[in-house]
């Protein structure tokens, strides 16, 4: 059920919150660097206010919210790329290849990784948080006056129903679609997938159910299998690339051992096809009915 006061009045209050928390992380890169848990904690925090400022644009809440979304996704696009390479690093710092093999690959992630952080540095600095505040805090006047209309509550929820059902949706169908002899498939159902959680979360920050909760912790670890599939085949590609320009047949045996773990992992994925279709439509269950009891086939 709708919490006391609707979703509408306590809509200003979780904008606040996720932005406060995304401040702080955009504050934690600029004194601490880009280091790999920094990188990955302003990419959650920027996830969780972007799913929620697509969700006001999407119900005509947050007009003017676009420029701030935009340059948000800038950056999170540039953090997105550091931190596939710390991904990487780790891997290589860890596996016990030979060192004279390993050592090249070392060193051109990590002139990689130089010019990523550069590149990120370039994009955040106090003064672009200053803009982002700026746009944040007339965003927030904005949506202040326009829940004080009394249609608000209704189109809030009609708007939250529509974006979980349709990233239900498509995560199902893209479930469907994986095929263990092909992992780049996993994209169909890990994207949505990925979305369908963060809509979750902004669900959950408004309305509070425990059992809401519950869901989207399990999705939260399917995401997370999905993501270990992908790190992997990014890493198994930026090896390729790396190993045609040195020697291809020092490095067949990893690329072969990746290959396989990827496989087996995908395998995995499409014979519990069944338990990720049960997670996401009780999930969508869940959210349909908090949302909007009224709706059809969500009881």
């Amino acid at each position: 059920m709708p919490p006391p006061g609707g979703y509408a009045q306590r809509l200003p209050a979780v904008l606040h919150r996720r932005w406060r928390r995304y401040a702080r992380e955009f504050r934690r890169l600029l004194s601490e660097g880009p280091t790999e848990t920094a990188v990955h904690d302003y990419r959650v925090s920027a996830r969780r206010l972007l799913s929620l400022l697509n969700l006001l644009r999407s119900v005509s809440l947050a007009r003017g919210g676009r420029g701030l979304a935009r340059r948000i996704k800038r950056r999170f696009d540039a953090a997105g790329q550091l931190r596939d390479v710390q991904v990487e690093a780790l891997w290589a710092a860890a596996h016990p290849l030979a060192e004279q093999t390993l050592q090249g690959f070392r060193d051109a992630l990590g002139q990689q990784e130089a010019t990523l952080r550069d590149a990120l540095r370039a994009v955040v600095s106090e003064t672009a948080l200053d803009r982002e505040q700026r746009r944040f805090l007339r965003l927030a006047k904005r949506l202040a006056r326009r829940v004080a209309c009394p249609t608000s509550e209704a189109v809030l929820q009609d708007g939250l129903a529509r974006q979980i059902d349709a990233l239900a949706t498509e995560t199902l169908s893209g479930a469907e679609h994986v095929r263990r002899d092909d992992p780049a498939s996993l994209h169909l159902v890990r994207i949505p997938l990925k979305k369908l959680r963060y809509a979750l979360e902004s669900l959950h920050a408004l309305q509070g159910s425990p059992l809401l909760r519950n869901r989207i912790t399990t999705l939260k670890g399917w995401q997370t299998r999905l993501g270990d599939i992908q790190d992997r085949v990014v890493l198994r590609e930026a090896l390729g690339r790396f190993a045609g320009d040195a020697d291809p047949q020092a490095w067949a045996p990893v690329l072969g051992m990746l290959a396989m773990d990827i496989e087996e992992r995908t395998a995995a994925v499409c014979r519990r096809r069944a338990a990720l279709r049960t997670a996401v439509g009780r999930a969508r269950a869940e959210a349909l009915t908090a949302v909007h009891p009224a709706l059809p086939g969500t009881a």
